[in-house]
């Protein structure tokens, strides 16, 4: 063996260590099964996802959607907005437009992030019922935030399967993501 080599063997190895975390990771994010049998009451909590003018995007909009059917499938709810000062302004106008009490709503234009909006969850509702909607792709990340904030009373809703554009591109990002998650957030 010469010098020249044991730094490739190295690289090598690591390349092929990374390929097998990227694919368990892929894997965590397609195996998440939301959860069953949610609660009669709690906050239901719904993520920004970005905005058109002055419309939620198909992703936001889906998501909003699901937020409504379960706050009026529920005995007691509120609904929690999270995202830019944008974006919830837009999910609120949105929701109201389709019958949503303004009352009913909790605004956190804070939660820039999943990240943020977990750590603003944790500040403030760690003993509440907490159900939180998202994309299939996404709820795990949020399941993982909310087990490293010690937000245990949790319940995780997917959206509806409508088609979204570049969805395997969204399975890739998000398995980054969870990585990032694991890391820093």
């Amino acid at each position: 063996m010469t010098k020249h080599t044991t730094p490739i063997m190295l690289l090598s190895g690591g390349v092929a260590l990374f390929l097998l975390s990227f694919v368990a990771m892929l894997i965590l994010v397609i195996q998440f099964s939301p959860s069953q049998n949610l609660p009669d009451e709690g906050i239901v909590v719904i993520f920004g996802a970005g905005i058109y003018s002055s419309r939620p995007s198909l992703t936001l909009q889906m998501r909003l959607d699901r937020g409504r059917e379960l706050f009026s499938s529920m005995k007691k709810a509120t609904l929690y907005l999270s995202g830019t000062r944008s974006e919830v302004a837009i999910m609120k106008q949105y929701l109201v437009k389709h019958g949503i009490p303004r009352e009913c709503i909790l605004e956190d234009p804070l939660g820039k992030t999943t990240a943020h909006t977990i750590r603003n969850l944790a500040h403030r509702y760690t003993a509440t019922n907490l159900i939180l909607v998202s994309q299939q792709y996404h709820l795990r990340r949020i399941a993982l935030l909310c087990r490293k904030y010690h937000l245990l009373s949790t319940w995780f809703v997917a959206t509806d399967h409508r088609p979204i554009d570049h969805h395997y591109l969204l399975l890739i990002r998000e398995a980054f993501a969870l990585y990032k998650a694991f890391l820093w957030d």
